[in-house]
């Protein structure tokens, strides 16, 4: 069988200056906001104007160095406990602060929708395990552990609203044709101690949907809530106990407590371990991952 690497856009990496096998804390983040067109939607009975603008983490700082995104796990799969569950989702949005009613980001009927963009800090889930037992963001094509440098130059990236629930996290490291995990690496245990500042907060609205579909009504859940840090943290692939050999196809959350989740489906790498001509060609050319793909 032949291995053949690609360069892929889709499956989201990003690039790490230092090499560290841990749970890291953020110390900050580069944020980068892309502005939309606003609309207006009628909720209960009042008139919401939402932006629809898109702010995206450019670059995760931490004491071990920086990390910068690069691509994303598109496949989205959540699990709902019991099953069949209403598929609602309960979502938020960050307001201006400076009018009333004026949010910045977006509404979303799906979890598809809601993490579409990757690293998205302006909109996301508000309890999002309320009605979960697990949520996973992956890609059909995996990251190959090929040295032991590896084990701690790949890492993912996990941030929260308000860094203050528990959560469980484990690799996907097989999936089937459609890209649903099949098998996993060992669990780490996350509380709100392991996370740290992003340097990103707001206040924010949040918005119910039944989620029947993208006409659905949405209703008020939440007025205007205090101002919030959006917290965050890495995880380093060697504390989930994989080995050289394995691929990395996302990764799986589970909790206890609801956990207010923003675009956290990525996948990181040590800037050291890429070469430079490909080092270049990020900097030039921007979203681009390395995947493994096989052919006979």
């Amino acid at each position: 069988m032949k291995t053949q690497y690609l360069l892929f856009a889709s499956a989201f990496l990003a690039l790490n200056a230092a090499s560290q096998a841990a749970v890291i804390p953020l110390t900050g983040t580069v944020t980068q906001t892309t502005p939309g067109t606003p609309t207006v939607e009628t909720i209960d009975g009042t008139d919401f104007t939402f932006n629809n603008d898109i702010v995206v983490v450019t670059e995760l700082q931490t004491a071990s160095g920086n990390f910068t995104p690069v691509g994303d796990f598109d496949i989205i799969t959540a699990t709902f406990d019991p099953f069949p569950q209403d598929p609602g989702i309960r979502t938020f949005s960050a307001n201006t602060g400076n009018a009333t009613n004026v949010l910045t980001g977006s509404l979303a009927s799906s979890f598809e929708d809601l993490f579409s963009t990757p690293f998205r800090v302006n909109s996301g889930s508000d309890n999002t395990f309320s009605n979960l037992s697990d949520i996973a963001f992956t890609s059909t094509m995996g990251v190959e552990i090929t040295d032991t440098a590896s084990l701690s130059n790949f890492a993912i990236s996990i941030l929260e609203r308000g860094g203050n629930d528990t959560l469980s996290v484990r690799l996907v490291t097989g999936v089937d044709a459609a890209g649903v995990g099949v098998s996993f690496s060992n669990t780490v245990d996350l509380n709100s101690a392991d996370f740290g500042p992003t340097g990103v907060s707001f206040t924010s609205n949040i918005f119910d949907n039944d989620g029947s579909g993208p006409d659905a009504p949405f209703t008020i859940a939440a007025g205007t809530l205090g101002n919030q840090d959006v917290s965050g943290i890495i995880v380093t692939a060697d504390s989930f106990g994989v080995s050289v050999g394995d691929e990395i196809f996302g990764y799986q959350i589970t909790a206890a407590t609801g956990i207010d989740l923003l675009a956290a489906n990525s996948l990181l790498v040590n800037t050291a371990s890429i070469p430079e001509p490909s080092s270049l060609m990020l900097l030039s050319l921007g979203a681009l991952s390395v995947f493994r793909r096989s052919r006979k």
